[in-house]
């Protein structure tokens, strides 16, 4: 059998002023046919694998090693096949004559430097209020799979005065944020071919110290029997409110949020229940026995904001209906010490 020859030349392709040509890799003659040969290309590369042979024209295939199957690999040359990592991808390539019979075979990897797979979702600056949670994220991908690590102002590990720094595979997480936490935090990628890294600015700012702000109240309403209706208080707090709604007897409709209990105040909802929207109250297939004095209840750590409503339950709306107002003569228990 005549002796066949199997060049490899690379040709380095980086985006520079000028082209890099790397060394001709020939194999040896009594090379094992079913034994690979290792070749390795960094993106954007190519590679111009060329099988000389006076065989007549030969057959690029791509040989799967999941399930075996060959894939003819199209070529404009005689005998080269220019492997661009855009259009191939890693694996095993083999140079087969008209006979099927295969000359060579080689082992393509393809190596990629570490790339920002999300990096539009990436800003570069957050500004969060204290005592909420931030969560950096560096999504990346490459060949081999890069690693992360992590600075704070160029220092890693990366500390905090209070509280622990959470760090998983992709992301930094901080929760209950202090002032003392702002400062650059850097996701440094890396693999065997390159870095790349990202910086996110953390500003921490003071909660707005404040009993939560009512932006939407209760208004007395009418509400004919069989209808429903919905009550609703809408509030603004730097921190989360508890809410509560009542139904409060007709003489206590002043009754303080600590003095529920004896106001006998009947409690319809709470922030704690598991509904998805504890601002709003629903009352459905109304009957007379829901007419009387309504209330919402917000709290926090600052202090308490309530609105109060009265719901007129009619068989119609004929004639005209004066709600109760909330005179000197009302009952109100003071708030509990």
């Amino acid at each position: 059998m005549e002796v066949q020859i199997w060049h490899l030349l690379v040709l380095t392709l980086y985006i520079t002023k000028a082209f890099e040509v790397c060394a001709v890799t020939v194999s040896s003659d009594d090379e094992d046919v079913d034994i690979p040969q290792t070749v390795t290309v960094i993106r954007p590369n190519t590679i111009l694998l060329v099988c000389p042979t006076n065989l007549g024209r030969i057959t690029w295939k791509y040989l799967s090693s999941i399930d075996g199957t060959e894939t003819n690999i199209e070529s404009d040359s005689l005998s080269s096949l220019t492997f661009d990592p855009k259009e191939h991808k890693s694996g095993v390539y083999a140079c087969v004559a008209n006979n099927s019979f295969v000359i060579k075979k080689v082992n393509v990897t393809v190596l990629e430097a570490p790339y920002f797979t999300r990096k539009n979702q990436m800003p570069r600056l957050l500004v969060k209020p204290a005592g909420n949670m931030v969560r950096l994220t560096c999504r990346a991908e490459g060949n081999p799979k890069p690693n992360i690590t992590w600075y704070r102002d160029d220092k890693s590990p990366p500390t905090r005065k209070l509280g622990n720094i959470k760090i998983s595979p992709v992301s930094l997480t901080l929760e209950d944020l202090v002032p003392n936490d702002a400062g650059n935090y850097t996701c440094l990628v890396c693999n065997i071919v390159g870095c790349i890294n990202f910086t996110f600015a953390v500003d921490v700012v003071e909660r707005y110290h404040n009993t939560p702000i009512l932006t939407t109240g209760l208004e007395n309403s009418t509400v004919i029997v069989g209808e429903s209706v919905k009550l609703s208080c809408m509030f603004v707090s730097d921190l989360h409110p508890y809410i509560v709604w009542t139904n409060l007897p007709y003489g206590y409709a002043k009754c303080s949020y600590e003095a529920l209990d004896d106001c006998n105040a009947k409690v319809l909802q709470k922030s704690d229940d598991g509904r998805a929207n504890p601002e709003v109250y629903e009352i459905l297939n109304v009957t007379h026995e829901d007419e009387g004095w309504y209330a919402c209840f917000a709290s926090n750590s600052l202090g308490i904001t309530v609105s109060r409503a009265y719901i007129t339950v009619v068989d119609n709306k004929e004639g005209d209906f004066t709600w109760p107002r909330l005179s000197s003569k009302i009952k109100e228990l003071p708030s509990k010490v």
